[in-house]
């Protein structure tokens, strides 16, 4: 409680390598999403949905479910027509924590789940009797680059799943930024800049460049139509219509971002 300091609720059980900056309450939203495993071997850890004020679990995805709504996305990203009884499957499969950062986009009902690695894949759906439960007979491919899952705030329920593509992959991986949602779009960066749609995933366009690692990838910020990131020793402009690099500062040695 806020004005008492009383205790409301309390968690138990989370994911020993979690990211602090997944558990914190997402602006414009009610709920807030993490990782969970039962125990530090558990190798597939599902992402939980649990309502600030209650603490009540809303929804629970086990990574590795069939995701049928995402067949005909994950086909056509694996080059397969899918038959009648094949669904997808979208399992993120990074290590120690496969979900990097959450952000909450109130306007559209949705969270974008950002993960540094996607296992996809298209099977059938079989009984595990040593699990208890049903699984996906699938030969999974693996992508190393940045990805981002939508779903829905309230169940839960995957919407889209956006890669940044393979011609434009850099060296760093995506897993030291978090999504940074301006407006309508959705900004990756990490080793350059990525602009997808916020409504359906698109990629609209993106530049790169070189950043020191995750040094400054949470310095941006952005006005009208112009995204301002600090890359290795210099400022990079960038336009959120196209992704493309409007200009670039002169370079900055030992300088610190903040």
């Amino acid at each position: 409680d806020p004005e008492s300091g009383e205790q409301k609720w309390h968690l138990e059980k989370m994911m020993k390598n979690y990211d602090p900056d997944m558990v914190t309450p997402q602006p414009g939203s009610l709920n807030m999403v993490y990782v969970h495993k039962e125990g530090f071997t558990d190798w597939q850890p599902s992402v939980r949905c649990i309502n600030v004020v209650t603490g009540e679990l809303v929804w629970e995805w086990d990574t590795g479910d069939p995701l049928p709504q995402l067949k005909d996305q994950v086909a056509a990203l694996l080059g397969k027509t899918p038959k009648a009884e094949e669904v997808a499957v979208v399992a993120p499969s990074g290590w120690p924590v496969p979900i990097s950062n959450v952000v909450a986009d109130a306007e559209r009902d949705q969270f974008l789940l950002n993960s540094p690695a996607i296992s996809v894949g298209i099977g059938k759906t079989i009984w595990n009797p040593l699990l208890k439960r049903e699984m996906v007979n699938y030969k999974p491919k693996n992508f190393d680059d940045g990805a981002i899952v939508a779903v829905e705030q309230k169940t839960g329920k995957a919407k889209w799943l956006a890669f940044v593509p393979k011609e434009r992959k850099a060296k760093i991986t995506y897993k030291h930024s978090a999504p940074l949602l301006i407006g309508d779009k959705i900004v990756l960066t990490g080793a350059g800049a990525h602009i997808f749609s916020a409504v359906d995933g698109k990629f609209l366009g993106g530049s790169e460049f070189k950043r020191d690692g995750d040094k400054g990838t949470k310095s941006e910020t952005f006005d009208d139509n112009t995204a301002y990131i600090v890359a290795k020793e210099t400022i990079v402009a960038i336009d959120l219509s196209s992704g493309a690099t409007k200009w670039e500062s002169e370079k900055f040695k030992d300088a610190i971002p903040y």
